[in-house]
């Protein structure tokens, strides 16, 4: 199973970067980007358009992970209390409580 879904990465890979070659080749018109107060020297398209993908998944990513380690966190509580739980019950059961008559 693990090398069907290897060679499935791979195939899919050379599908993308394919896509990404005839997508670089087929925009290599220049533009100048205006950023307010400062102006790119003429850049292709096609680079403009990966680097803002690049970018948009770095902020992306960079934004996932407060709620991740928040989660995590979350996580660890709640085994930490799970245990001293199972602990406590383990205990009770070794030492019943007599009843009182």
């Amino acid at each position: 199973m693990a090398r069907i879904r290897r060679i499935v990465l791979v195939l899919l890979a050379l599908v993308l970067g394919l896509a990404a070659m005839l997508f670089s080749f087929s925009n290599r018109q220049e533009v100048v980007l205006d950023l307010l107060l400062v102006q790119t020297p003429p850049i292709s398209v096609a680079l403009v358009l990966v680097l803002t993908l690049i970018v948009g998944a770095l902020l992306g990513a960079a934004a996932m992970l407060v709620p991740l380690m928040r989660a995590r966190a979350g996580r660890r509580r709640a085994e930490r209390k799970l245990r001293k739980s199972e602990q406590s019950s383990r205990g009770l059961q070794r030492d019943p409580v007599k009843s009182i008559e």
